[in-house]
């Protein structure tokens, strides 16, 4: 068995996991982080706080989205090029700002290219400022949506930059 789903079952035999939710090849379960708006993403499985749901509504779900697009890509390698760097610099182990790490930019501008073609402007019915439909923009520069994020239950979305990528030395330090 693969290690994501090692640790999903681990996770729900000590009662961490409050629900499971999918979307376009994608399982959020949440009740893994608690009540902080933090996720990881191994291959298909995105571990998200209480009410993470699997929604483009949710931009923290648009952004994890990306990280399985880069596990599409990656394969195993996925985990020692994206996956623990992003664990240490998200620990704080990085003078580069956490959400301008390549992997992170690369992954919110995946997750947002995917979900804009799906669910925003690609749809045939699109409207800018709609509550149907994703917002590219308010995604990149946050703010307040048309639409309401079903795990805050509110219309104020944080920003998660999809440019300025900072590199480190690290980088290029394949663990």
């Amino acid at each position: 068995m693969k290690i994501n789903h090692n640790i999903a079952h681990g996770l729900n035999y000590v009662g961490k996991v409050d629900n499971v939710t999918h979307m376009d090849g994608m399982l959020a379960i949440a009740g893994i982080t608690g009540l902080t708006g933090e996720a990881f993403t191994i291959g298909h499985l995105s571990f998200g706080p209480n009410n993470y749901t699997a929604d483009w509504r949710d931009h923290l779900f648009v952004h994890e989205y990306g990280h399985y697009m880069q596990s599409w890509v990656m394969g195993p390698s996925y985990v020692n090029i994206v996956g623990i760097p992003s664990l240490l610099s998200a620990a704080g182990i990085s003078s580069i700002p956490h959400d301008f790490r390549w992997f992170e930019t690369s992954a919110s501008r995946l997750g947002t290219k995917y979900m804009d073609k799906k669910y925003g402007s690609g749809k045939s019915d699109w409207k800018l400022g709609s509550e149907n439909h994703f917002d590219i923009n308010i995604f990149n520069s946050g703010g307040e949506s048309k639409y309401i994020n079903p795990r805050t239950r509110g219309k104020s979305q944080i920003s998660y930059p999809i440019s300025g990528a900072k590199t480190s030395f690290w980088d290029f330090v394949i663990l």
